[in-house]
């Protein structure tokens, strides 16, 4: 498990997305499902009950957008960063309005560098999904502490595993066989940045880690965070379904989703003469999917956590 001060002083940056190509960022952006809007009602929700305006959003890590595009149209004005130049191309094609209409700027910067995206005190809520694993968490706090105003907020989510509901037949079998897959064929391939989304960022670097102008910035006393779908667990409001409801992916959208995966990229990597084979990493859960009666799609959700930090 990932210590704090290991995460706090996380010098390892994401070795795999920054990397991409233009068609790998295409397949990312087709492949990876939505967040719901759950998720986002609640950020929302948290941020303006504790002050929180809607003018200016900041979102680091973009990608290629998917997270921005969502949040966008509550604000007045929306960046989207993303170190991953051919990240940057996809979400520029696919464009994105804020709610005044006016186009959602997008630029290629780190977190650690993102201080330059935006005026002093000028950045109402600052985003990253599924990302701030990826970050020099160090780095990153005093930018912020630059670009958020006071009452502003920090929220940082990711999808982290993937839970399989329990009304799924023989769900107790697949939920043993994907963990055997994932200590097989994934953990070798692990770094950081995946420990801290399998630990549902308990570990992320914190302000008050970070710098006396940072923790002076981000108190520990205004920090929340939440977890939901953790370990199958169903967080839906009636407790039959998981927090933001769930899906049913086809043998197709798991090869594509998973695909994406960092772990599973360099598991090819490692492996070239396999992947695109019968014996390509996903295609082997795939199989084992099928033995188990689930060839005609698999009822899931990702499990989710939020941390939320306020501006004082």
């Amino acid at each position: 498990m990932t210590s704090p001060a290991q995460a706090s002083s996380n010098q390892v940056t994401d070795p795999t997305f920054r990397s991409y190509t233009a068609a790998q960022a295409s397949d990312y952006h087709q492949a990876r499902p939505q967040y719901p809007p759950e998720l986002y009602a609640y950020i929302f929700h948290e941020h303006e009950k504790t002050g929180g305006k809607f003018s200016q959003l900041l979102d680091l890590g973009s990608g290629p957008g998917l997270a921005t595009r969502d949040l966008a149209p509550a604000f007045d004005h929306a960046v989207g960063a993303d170190p991953g130049v051919s990240m940057i191309d996809v979400a520029k094609q696919k464009g994105g309005s804020t709610k005044t209409g006016e186009p959602i700027r997008w630029e290629v910067c780190a977190s650690e560098d993102s201080a330059k995206l935006c005026g002093e005190g000028e950045v109402d809520l600052l985003t990253g999904a599924t990302t701030a694993h990826w970050w020099d968490m160090a780095g990153f706090w005093p930018q912020a502490a630059h670009l958020v105003k006071p009452g502003g907020t920090v929220a940082l989510f990711s999808r982290c595993h993937y839970s399989i509901h329990p009304s799924t037949p023989n769900f107790e079998e697949m939920t043993r066989t994907i963990e055997a897959w994932r200590e097989k064929y994934l953990l070798p391939h692990r770094v950081l940045g995946n420990e801290l989304v399998g630990d549902f960022y308990e570990n992320l670097g914190k302000p008050w880690e970070s710098t006396p102008e940072a923790a002076a910035a981000f108190p520990e006393s205004q920090f929340s965070s939440r977890i939901w779908n953790r370990n199958n667990q169903l967080d839906g409001p009636d407790g039959t379904d998981f927090f933001g409801g769930s899906m049913v992916l086809t043998e197709k959208q798991i090869l594509a989703v998973l695909s994406t995966s960092s772990m599973v990229t360099r598991w090819r990597e490692a492996h070239p003469d396999l992947a695109g084979t019968d014996e390509d990493v996903v295609k082997v859960l795939i199989r084992d999917f099928k033995g188990l009666g689930g060839a005609d799609g698999i009822r899931t959700a990702s499990g989710l956590v939020v941390l939320l930090f306020k501006r004082v």
